[in-house]
């Protein structure tokens, strides 16, 4: 019985690991937190935050230019490693709003996209079908980087189709 008790022990320890929340916006007051292309002293953001249009009494991030590259970068730069992010996203309208999620390493400059509209260019697809999602995926970086979003200058849908909201970043270890 104890070493069926130690192999359980060990089994869970190996598994175990800590998340450690690192970053956390719900854009409820402002973009202190979030930067523009070319960071600081670069161009400004062209994302806004606007009130919800479909939960009363919340505030999200919505872009309102099309850009290439990133838009909205964290100003934290966080340490290469294991990750879990969780946002929120809406898309309103019928396909391919142009909505993108990724990390850089600059702003904007080597860059990997994890999440958007477009199913053939981006690892995990967010459906634009007028209600809100939650996509809650894992990443690995080899290199510091900043959080980054954007509605894509490639996308099909009309400026402002996209949200984003709560976003939160735990480092995960193992």
């Amino acid at each position: 019985m104890r070493s069926i008790m130690i192999w359980l022990g060990l089994l869970c320890a190996a598994n175990a690991h800590a998340d450690r929340l690192v970053f956390e916006e719900n854009f409820e007051r402002d973009l202190a937190q979030w930067v523009g292309q070319d960071g600081p002293d670069g161009r400004a953001i062209v994302t806004r935050i606007t009130a919800d249009p479909l939960r009363s009494g919340n505030k999200v991030a919505q872009p309102f230019d099309k850009t290439f590259g990133g838009d909205a970068f964290t100003r934290e730069r966080f340490p290469a490693g294991r990750y879990l992010l969780e946002f929120d996203y809406l898309g309103r309208c019928q396909l391919d709003c142009g909505g993108v999620v990724g990390y850089s390493k600059q702003y904007p400059g080597r860059h990997t996209w994890i999440a958007g509209t477009d199913g053939e260019q981006f690892p995990v697809k967010l459906i634009d079908n007028g209600h809100w999602q939650h996509k809650r995926l894992t990443f690995a970086s080899s290199y510091a980087f900043h959080l980054m979003f954007e509605q894509w200058v490639e996308s099909r849908g009309e400026l402002g189709s996209v949200y984003f909201d709560n976003f939160r970043l735990w480092q995960v270890s193992e």
